[in-house]
């Protein structure tokens, strides 16, 4: 069950007893909008949770089709399924994006360019 509570201060969603996201008395527009919009860039079967890393490969897939023209279009209808780190070496990473086979095309033609944009956001933050 979702409860969404609408205060003069204070904006607090809690799904299952989980706190989601909270937004401040600050007058603008609470990060709640941008959380649900950048959520439906990961589409888990019913039931799965999604981890805090696949959120942030999801809002960052969201960052980039709103601010980058360049894949803008392309980035429009593609979603993915999972994100895992994977240990490469002792002191490095990577990430492991997992994309539904019909979106394969779709990927293959931004991939480059995308891999690009998620390397410099991603760079010293994967832990």
């Amino acid at each position: 069950m979702t409860k969404i509570s609408f205060g003069l201060n204070e904006l607090d969603v809690a799904c299952g007893g989980k706190s989601v996201i909270s937004g401040g008395d600050t007058g603008r527009s609470p990060r709640l909008f941008k959380m649900f919009t950048a959520m439906r860039k990961i589409q888990k079967d019913k039931g799965v949770e999604t981890s805090e890393f696949e959120e942030s490969v999801a809002q960052s897939l969201f960052d980039l089709e709103n601010g980058s023209t360049e894949i803008k279009s392309d980035l429009k209808d593609i979603y993915i399924n999972t994100a895992v780190q994977v240990d490469v070496s002792s002191n490095r990473k990577a990430v492991v994006i997992h994309v539904p086979y019909r979106l394969r095309k779709a990927f293959r033609k931004i991939h480059v360019k995308l891999v690009r944009e998620l390397e410099k956001k991603f760079s010293g933050k994967v832990s």
